[in-house]
């Protein structure tokens, strides 16, 4: 390589090894804020199911403050409604019933015998309960990626609940 040649390649790289690193910083630094879950346009959020309200509750959980409702569903199931206060910070988040509490907020495992009613992904509509849930039992919002529990909630009976003035 002959001398002015082996000049510009030293600038060159002497250049790009200031600019790259500052560029990924700066587009890093500037890039917008991912929107939350919870903001889906409205064709696109899920729709409670048609259900008869049964029992509603707040401050049921422990670890996070969500919304609980049960209706009943026209096939004689029970049917639950979670809708968060505040946006739940954590990744991958799966809602199960259990007979028994059975877990603690930041337990590393569920208990065994947990059934998954599906995905809490800014709220939870319409997932369906088991029959023994008709008598109570634990609800349990689980964190796939972290793989613990965040956070726990006692489910009362919901049919004493609504029979209740």
């Amino acid at each position: 390589m002959i001398r002015p040649l082996r000049i510009r390649h030293r600038r060159w790289t002497t250049a790009l090894a200031v600019l790259l690193p500052a560029g990924v910083v700066l587009a890093l630094a500037t890039r917008p804020a991912p929107p939350p879950a919870t903001a889906l346009p409205p064709a696109l959020a899920p729709e409670p199911p048609a259900a008869r309200p049964l029992a509603g509750w707040q401050g049921l959980w422990r670890g996070t403050e969500l919304t609980t409702r049960i209706g009943a569903v026209p096939d004689g199931g029970l049917r639950l409604d979670l809708e968060p206060s505040a946006p739940v910070r954590a990744p991958d988040l799966l809602v199960y019933w259990h007979p028994d509490t059975g877990a603690t907020p930041g337990d590393p495992a569920l208990p065994h015998g947990a059934t998954l009613l599906g995905r809490f992904a800014g709220g939870a509509y319409g997932l369906p309960l088991p029959a023994a849930a008709h008598g109570g039992g634990g609800l349990i919002l689980y964190s796939l990626a972290h793989g613990e529990v965040v956070a726990t909630a006692e489910l009362p009976a919901p049919r004493a609940a609504a029979e209740e003035p």
